[in-house]
């Protein structure tokens, strides 16, 4: 088995990452970086237990180190593990510039070791029930998608990534989602138009974005509101043939929150059928989408590590690289009020 190491303990470790290591039979849990010492050793009384990543990395003995902590922590550590030649797993957005993430790509293939992007909503089930009816050709040809992940959240909560400091706010958190799903439909957009407004009374941070992506024969949408109630549009394509909307969030978040082992009966019995709609002149059809399945990602950690490495990862290095260079491009857009041509760059 592969040793893995956490650095940190917060909702995202907790509910997107630890579960699958945990039921990966190629991966252990073997140390742990946190702060909250007594509350994980109660949990994991076998997990090794560091109060840093120093501490982690001079103790050895892992192979890759997952990092999920707050997004401006994500280079410096990262850039210390590839450093001593452990691979990494870096949560999203893996760094707060463009020209960062490249540093980390360098750094890793100097000391012979691969870092991975988590962008799991890849396998969402709803985003891979469009993606692969796109593919077939079926809905005819894409011209507009509304690419959307609202909230109801019109108060600011007392937590890291609504406090003001770097890479907190709703752009770097459900930003770098839209944008990997986007890229992975439709390649690269020629340029990009966002708005990023803080629109909450009392909000400290980024809230609300709506960035739109332009390509040469279509239009992306990419929005988040935290004033949005239940039914949840999560996606709108428009094409030449009809229209493709699915109302909201794949189940697999709310399944881990409530403590659902994935791969269990009780996984597979609990996790319920999502469903598309598709309007055309005929009428309004349902469509049956296949669940989701956020255990592949670590299946292609255990993968990279008994060999195949970079291959078998599926976020590539420059697919990592062009979701960064639209998160900076949007940023570039806000501040100077205009259309922005995309700087795209090759690693």
């Amino acid at each position: 088995m592969f040793k893995v190491a956490m650095v940190g303990w917060g909702m995202s470790a907790k509910t997107f990452h630890l579960p699958f290591i945990e039921t990966n039979e190629s991966l252990q849990l073997a140390a742990l970086v946190t702060s909250q010492q007594e509350s994980c050793r109660a949990k994991y009384p076998g997990v090794v237990l560091h109060s840093s990543v120093d501490a982690l990395v001079a103790r050895g003995g892992i192979d890759v180190a997952v990092v999920a902590t707050p997004n401006h922590l994500h280079y410096s550590q990262a850039k210390q593990l590839l450093s001593q030649g452990i691979s990494v797993v870096v949560d999203k957005p893996a760094t707060l510039m463009t020209d960062d993430l490249a540093d980390l790509y360098a750094t890793a293939q100097k000391h012979g070791v691969w870092l991975a992007v988590f962008h799991n909503r890849r396998c969402d089930g709803d985003f891979l029930g469009l993606q692969q009816a796109l593919q077939s050709g079926e809905l005819g040809q894409p011209r507009v998608l509304l690419n959307q992940f609202d909230r109801f959240r019109p108060t600011p909560r007392d937590r890291w990534r609504e406090h003001a400091i770097d890479g907190a706010g709703i752009w770097y958190d459900l930003g770098p989602h839209l944008v990997d799903q986007t890229l992975c439909l439709f390649g690269r957009p020629n340029a990009v138009t966002a708005s990023l407004r803080a629109l909450r009374e009392g909000s400290q941070n980024i809230d609300y974005f709506n960035v739109v992506l332009h390509y040469l024969d279509k239009e992306v949408v990419l929005r988040s509101s935290p004033f949005c109630c239940d039914p949840m549009l999560r996606y709108q394509l428009e094409t030449d043939r009809g229209t493709w909307r699915k109302y909201g969030l794949d189940p697999q978040e709310d399944q881990l929150k409530a403590g659902v082992t994935p791969g269990t009966d009780s996984w597979c019995e609990q996790l319920p059928v999502q469903h598309a709609l598709w309007s055309d002149t005929s009428g309004i059809a349902q469509v049956d989408i296949a669940a989701g399945d956020y255990g592949a990602f670590y299946r292609s950690v255990a993968r990279a590590l008994a060999g195949e490495g970079l291959a078998a990862l599926a976020v590539t290095p420059q697919q990592a690289i062009d979701v960064a260079t639209i998160i900076d491009a949007a940023q570039l857009s806000e501040q100077r009020g205009e259309r922005v041509v995309v700087p795209w760059r090759s690693i």
